[in-house]
C-alpha cells in the first residue's frame, strides 16, 4: 500500500492548480484500504451510477458505502490513484517498453503475496482467463469461445481443488520469439 500512497500523493500534487482541482489531502494506507473496500462493496451491490451510493433517497442510499468514505473523497481518490512514477514512463516506441509498465510493479507485489500466502496442491491448472473490459485499450482481445467476449487476457495459474490463483501473466501481445507450451511461463 506504500507504493499506491506514494505515487497517488506524487500524481495529485503534480495536477493541483489544474483545472478544477485546487485541493489535495494526502492520502494514507487507511484511505487507500477504504478505496478499494467502497470499490468491493460497488462490485458487489450494482446501482445505475456510482454517484447513487451517496444519494440519501431510500431506495438508492447504501450505508457501508457512504459511511466509509465521504463521496467527493472517493471521486478525488479514483481521479489521482497512481501506481507508477511517470517521471520513468517510456516512449512507446522505444525497444524496451513495457505496455504494463505504469501497472507492472503493482502486479508483482500482489503476486508475490498471493504465492507467500497460500502453498497450492499438486493438481493445478493453467489456463486463459478473460477479464472483462470494454474501454480502449491495445490489451484488449476478442475470443467468441469465452463466456467473456471480450476483455484483457491473463494466463492464470490456479490449484484445481478450490480455484487460488497463485500465479498469473497477462498477455500483452505477440511476442516476437515463438515458444512451445506458453503455460511454462506462468
Amino acid at each position: 500500500m506504500e507504493l499506491l500512497v506514494t505515487e497517488t500523493n506524487r500524481y495529485a500534487s503534480l495536477c493541483l492548480g489544474e483545472e478544477r482541482y485546487e485541493s489535495w489531502d494526502p492520502v494514507t494506507e487507511e484511505d487507500i484500504f477504504a478505496y478499494f473496500g467502497v470499490m468491493i462493496g460497488m462490485g458487489l451491490i450494482k446501482l445505475p451510477s456510482i454517484a447513487d451510493y451517496w444519494r440519501t433517497d431510500p431506495l438508492f442510499h447504501c450505508s457501508i458505502i457512504a459511511d466509509n468514505m465521504t463521496r467527493d473523497r472517493f471521486f478525488q481518490i479514483h481521479r489521482f490513484l497512481h501506481f507508477f512514477d511517470n517521471s520513468f514512463l517510456l516512449s512507446p516506441s522505444d525497444p524496451s517498453y513495457d505496455c504494463l509498465c505504469k501497472v507492472r510493479k503493482f502486479l508483482t507485489l500482489i503476486e508475490d503475496h498471493f504465492v507467500s500466502l497460500y502453498n497450492p496442491h499438486c493438481q493445478c491448472a493453467v489456463d486463459e482467463a478473460m477479464i472483462k473490459y470494454k474501454g480502449r485499450s491495445s490489451l484488449k482481445q476478442y475470443m467468441p469461445m469465452k463466456p467473456v467476449k471480450r476483455g484483457i487476457k491473463v494466463w492464470a495459474r490456479a490449484d484445481s481443488t478450490n480455484g487460488y490463483i497463485s500465479r498469473f501473466q497477462v498477455n500483452t501481445g505477440k511476442e516476437d520469439s515463438s515458444e512451445v507450451g506458453l503455460g511454462n511461463r506462468v
